[in-house]
C-alpha cells in the first residue's frame, strides 16, 4: 500500500495510512514490532507522529524519537491488532505556515525474524490563510461644533497577521450619520493606497485599496479624522467600524466589521446677532401727516424691539 493523504494547517492531524493499511504474514499470526518514520522531517519538533487517542490496542507500547522522527510500536500481538495500531497513527504539524513539501512516511513491521518491505504514505500539506486581527480598545472622542476635526481612530490601533506582512484593503464605516454632506471622514493616504468616499442614507464609507505593509496601513488608519461643518450639528453618537483584508483575501473577523470608536458630537450656543435691511425701514416725507408718522414710528419701534 502506498497511500496519499492531506494534512490541513491548524487541524488536529491526519491518519498516515488513510485507514486502509492491511497487515499480512503467510506463515506467522503475530507481529513483534513496527516502525513509522517521517523520512523528510522539515518542521522540527512541531512535526511528529502519535497514536490517535483511545485507538491503540491493549498490550502494545508506543514510543517516539524526536531526533529520528520515528514512532516505534512494540509487543507481540496478532495481525489484526497491528493493523488497528498502524491505522491509528496520526501525522501532526503545529508549525505556523508549515513546509509545503510533501511529507514522506515509511512503515515497516517485523515478525520477530524479518522486516517487511516498506510501504509509504505521502502527506500533502495544505496551508490555511490566517485572518488578520484588529487590536484596539474602544476609543471615545468628542467633536465640538466649529472646532477642528478630531481623530476617529485611536493611536494605539494595531493589526496582526500570522502569515501575511501586507494588507490589501480596509473598510471604515461611520454610522449612523445625521448631518448629510456636512459630516464625514478624511484620511491621509500613501502612494500605493487609494481612497474612495461613499455616502449612503445613514452612513459614510471610506474604502482604502492597494497593497501596503501592515505598518503603513496602521499609520493611514490612524490618520483618519471626523469632521462636521453643520451649524448646530445633531448631538447623537456615531460609531466607527473597521474591516481589513490581507494579501490573500482574508478579512478580519471573517468580514464582520469591528466597532473601534465612538464619536460624540456637541453643539454650542451661538450668540445672537443683529441685521439691518433698507427694505425694512420706512422713509417719512416732510409733509407726511402726523398720524401716519406716529404709525410708522410705532412700526419701526416694534421691528427693533
Amino acid at each position: 500500500m502506498d497511500a496519499s493523504v492531506e494534512f490541513v494547517e491548524g487541524s488536529a492531524g491526519t491518519t498516515v495510512t488513510g485507514g486502509d493499511l492491511q497487515v499480512v504474514d503467510v506463515d506467522s499470526e503475530e507481529i513483534e514490532r513496527a516502525q513509522v518514520t517521517i523520512t523528510n522531517c522539515l518542521d522540527g519538533t512541531g512535526e511528529f507522529l502519535a497514536p490517535e487517542k483511545g485507538k491503540m490496542p491493549a498490550g502494545l507500547q508506543v514510543s517516539y524519537s524526536e531526533k529520528d522522527c520515528r514512532l516505534d510500536i512494540s509487543g507481540s500481538r496478532n495481525l489484526a491488532d497491528y493493523r488497528l495500531a498502524l491505522n491509528a497513527i496520526v501525522y501532526h504539524n503545529s508549525k505556523e505556515e508549515p513546509n509545503l513539501t510533501t511529507c514522506k512516511i515509511e512503515i515497516v513491521v517485523n515478525d520477530g525474524a524479518l522486516d517487511s518491505a516498506a510501504v509509504f504514505s505521502a502527506v500533502r500539506v495544505k496551508l490555511v490563510n490566517d485572518l488578520p486581527v484588529i487590536h484596539s480598545k474602544m476609543y471615545i472622542t468628542t467633536f465640538i461644533e466649529d472646532h477642528d476635526s478630531v481623530p476617529a481612530i485611536a493611536d494605539d490601533l494595531s493589526i496582526s497577521d500570522n502569515d501575511d506582512k501586507n494588507i490589501s484593503a480596509a473598510f471604515v464605516i461611520l454610522a449612523p450619520t445625521f448631518d448629510g454632506d456636512l459630516e464625514g471622514l478624511s484620511v491621509s493616504t500613501q502612494a500605493s493606497v487609494d481612497s474612495k468616499f461613499e455616502r449612503e442614507a445613514n452612513s459614510f464609507k471610506l474604502t482604502l485599496t492597494g497593497m501596503a505593509s501592515i505598518k503603513d496601513y496602521t499609520s493611514i488608519l490612524q490618520s483618519i479624522k471626523y469632521t462636521n461643518s453643520r451649524n448646530d450639528p445633531t448631538e447623537q453618537a456615531r460609531t466607527v467600524t473597521l474591516v481589513v483584508r490581507d494579501a490573500h483575501g482574508g478579512s478580519s473577523s471573517k468580514g464582520v466589521a469591528k466597532a473601534i470608536s465612538t464619536v460624540n458630537v456637541r453643539a454650542h450656543n451661538d450668540a445672537p446677532h443683529l441685521t439691518t435691511s433698507a427694505e425694512q425701514l420706512s422713509s417719512i416725507p416732510e409733509d407726511y401727516p402726523r398720524s401716519e408718522e406716529r404709525r410708522v414710528g410705532k412700526e419701526c419701534r416694534s421691528r427693533w424691539s
